[in-house]
């Protein structure tokens, strides 16, 4: 936890805070800041779609975990056995907001995806360019403005 100091009264405390490690511009602002910190910024598009995809299967499994659970109670009481519904309803509680704050992770890396994708595309531009700077044509101009068109 990272602290800042505020001047209450007479004297400086201490108040806990948040370091995100993100760029502001891809912050969701009414998602909890926990995600930006706990949660890398991806480094690129493909980077970002592994998690995504990585996060998505954890959100099944959640939904398997789920259906496990009423299983198990459906065949409690089909055995007329004793059922820990306490128990039952803990476990879902917390797969439930575990399955919350995997959405809150998705929801930002779709962000960040969605604001870079476009930049995404003029990767290939800025290669040519990179090359034609290091080539230095005779024609670097032409080639640029064929680049650019």
């Amino acid at each position: 936890m990272d602290y800042s100091t505020e001047f209450k009264g007479t004297r400086f405390t201490e108040i806990p805070t948040v370091v995100i490690n993100w760029d502001p511009e891809f912050v969701i602002e009414n998602l909890p800041p926990w995600v930006y910190k706990n949660h890398p910024m991806p480094r690129s598009i493909s980077e970002c779609n592994a998690k995504i995809s990585a996060l998505e299967h954890t959100l099944t499994d959640m939904d398997l975990q789920i259906e496990v659970k009423q299983c198990e109670k459906k065949i409690a009481a089909l055995n007329c056995e004793r059922f820990d519904e306490i128990g039952f309803h803990e476990k879902l509680r917390k797969i439930i907001k575990a399955k919350q704050s995997t959405l809150y992770v998705i929801s930002a890396l779709k962000y960040w995806y969605n604001l870079n994708k476009e930049s995404d595309k003029l990767q290939p531009k800025f290669d040519a360019l990179l090359n034609l700077l290091i080539e230095e044509p005779v024609n670097f101009v032409d080639q640029v403005k064929d680049l650019l068109n």
